[in-house]
């Protein structure tokens, strides 16, 4: 495709900004991405579109203005439409204004970003060219854009280091400012937390933080000392609790200043004999070890921060185990956050009022632990593909949360889709279109990889519309009445159609990498299951057939032997 300009002038403006990664972020999108002849300059050219980038920590940034600017309207009547709002924006806020200097749609785009903070500049770089990635056009448009969430971010799922590494360009994409290295990253955070720090390990720590604190991004290290260890952690006593200081104070040496414990998925009982004997419970055992941590952590520098993830985490259980919660309430320090994964373990649509409740439980407001796209737990069916937008839409719920952090797939790039859909929910609720979420990932996904949205566009729809991967599929077969088991086969026999058909396009594409990898994979095994779902289902049909027309038992035995055959199949394609 011709580039929209076959020249642009970007002019940097405010200290450092012309060495800044926004501005070598946009210069190398639009030589790369449109082919277009890029020059640093100080003022605009004839016949060239123009990008301002302006780094202004005075900046007159203001919330509330909306989407103003028409198609074919001038700058400066776009900004004069701004004249008398003045809501306060936060320093990662940017405003973007956009508009056509040729005034007749002919392809001259004159942009400026104006960001109080590096941060918000590159965020709005990011927006700019998410906007061209789905539309092709740059935006004509005055708009702020300022974050409801103050914490967005993800973490991995059983991830190694370098599948962090890989998705520290997706953080500023999605506007994240978060990345947590969950304790299944290094074997030195969870079974091992009593070895030191190999030093691939430390390498890989240190080279993490670097990438993430270039694009404004926090990393945060979680240990878990009680989940495989052996034996696991003694809470009583300091020496184990030297070693979990020691392992936070190697990762603070490289840059890190916040810290997770998790003392999820564990027994509600205590353990070690020592600490039955130093304690009436896990909750007064929990509380003396994480207040005696924060200690530390502050003692090593005030500006360290802890969060704490309790054993009941989730408000089922807090509610179950109201002992172990009250105790967490009343003896956890109020400087140490709680993560939360909402109603259930594994909840995927929040609301405020959920949040509201679990405050109540534990005395402040929670950091939403959101378990979504992650599949690890869909047993016995492991890795399937969670390609779904997010189904979160509560506008209110970031304001009753401090952060929000997300847990992706096994998949790392595939998880991008839902991750993005994640990104664009707790930056602005009020806008979240799953929808057009879908569409705007799959076309940032695609340009990664230098090819067109269109083919993994259609076989997300497809997929995501036939079929719901945090179904339990042993129940698919039984449980559903004949009209909707019919209704399921037609869709699921569509979507494989669908799905065959594309899927050398979608390889023709991408190539062979990472991301076809994963998505072959488990579309694969969809096929599999798709085609041994319409087997069973015709297996149990021609069983009933038998029936209706008596005929002899080694018939009917028969039929019954091949629709046990089909469910099983139905049932172990994705083990």
């Amino acid at each position: 495709m011709a580039p929209i300009c076959e020249r642009f002038v970007v002019i940097p403006s405010g200290d450092g900004c012309a060495r800044s990664l926004a501005c070598r972020t946009m210069v190398r999108f639009l030589e790369e991405e449109l082919g277009a002849d890029v020059a640093l300059g100080r003022e605009a050219v004839d016949q060239a579109g123009l990008v301002q980038l302006t780094v202004d920590p005075c900046a007159d940034v203001v919330v509330g203005s909306g989407t103003n600017a028409r198609p074919g309207a001038g700058c400066a009547a776009s900004q004069a439409g701004q004249a008398g709002r003045a809501v306060e924006a936060g320093p990662e806020a940017f405003r973007i204004t956009g508009c056509d200097t040729s005034g007749s749609g002919a392809g001259l785009p004159n942009i400026h970003i104006l960001a109080r903070s590096e941060a918000g500049l590159l965020y709005g770089v990011e927006e700019v060219m998410a906007h061209y990635r789905l539309r092709r056009t740059f935006p004509i448009v005055d708009r702020v854009y300022s974050p409801t969430c103050a914490v967005r971010g993800m973490k991995g799922l059983h991830w190694n280091p370098d599948d962090y590494l890989s998705m520290l360009d997706f953080l500023p994409a999605c506007k994240f400012n978060f990345l947590m290295l969950c304790y299944g990253m290094a074997p030195e955070h969870c079974r091992r937390f009593r070895d030191p720090y190999s030093d691939e390990h430390l390498e890989a720590i240190a080279r993490i933080v670097q990438g993430a604190q270039e694009r404004f991004a926090t990393v945060c290290v979680a240990i878990n000392p009680s989940l495989r260890a052996v034996p696991q952690a003694r809470y009583s006593g300091d020496d184990d609790l030297k070693l979990v200081v020691d392992k936070f104070r190697a990762s603070y040496d490289l840059g890190v200043r916040c810290f997770a414990l998790a003392l999820d998925d564990i027994s509600l009982e205590l353990q070690r004999p020592e600490d039955r004997v130093a304690y009436r419970s896990l909750g007064e055992a929990h509380v003396d070890f994480t207040r005696r941590l924060h200690d530390a952590l502050l003692s090593m520098d005030s500006h360290n921060r802890l969060i704490l993830c309790p054993t009941t985490y989730f408000t089922r259980h807090a509610h179950a185990y109201p002992d172990y919660t009250r105790a967490i309430a009343e003896g956890i320090p109020d400087d140490v956050e709680l993560f939360w994964t909402g109603p259930d373990w594994n909840s995927v649509s929040i609301t405020y009022e959920d949040a509201c409740e679990y405050a109540g439980l534990v005395g402040r407001k929670p950091f939403l632990w959101l378990n979504y796209p992650v599949n690890d737990y869909l047993r016995p069916e492991p890795w399937r593909l969670v390609l779904a937008p997010t189904a979160m839409r509560c506008n209110r719920l970031p304001s009753m949360v401090t952060g929000v952090i997300t847990n992706p797939m096994r998949q790392v790039e595939a998880s991008k889709l839902a991750l993005w859909s994640i990104a664009r929910y707790v930056w602005d609720p009020g806008s979240y279109d799953p929808g057009v979420a879908l569409e705007e990932a799959c076309a940032v996904v695609s340009a990664e990889y230098g090819c067109p949205a269109d083919t993994l566009l259609a076989v997300a729809r497809a997929y995501i519309g036939a079929y719901n991967p945090l179904t339990d599929l042993a129940s698919l077969a039984s449980g559903m009445t004949d009209s909707a088991l019919y209704e399921m086969e037609g869709r699921l026999t569509q979507a494989a159609y669908s799905v065959r058909q594309l899927l050398p396009g979608l390889r023709a594409q991408l190539g062979a990498g990472r991301l076809y990898r994963e998505l072959d994979q488990g579309l694969v095994r969809f096929l599999n299951f798709a085609d041994a779902f319409t087997m069973s289902r015709c297996a149990d049909r021609l069983g009933g057939s038998v029936r209706r027309h008596g005929l002899g038992s080694d018939a009917l035995a028969d039929a019954s032997h091949f629709v046990r055959l089909a469910e099983d199949a139905a049932r172990s394609v994705w083990a």
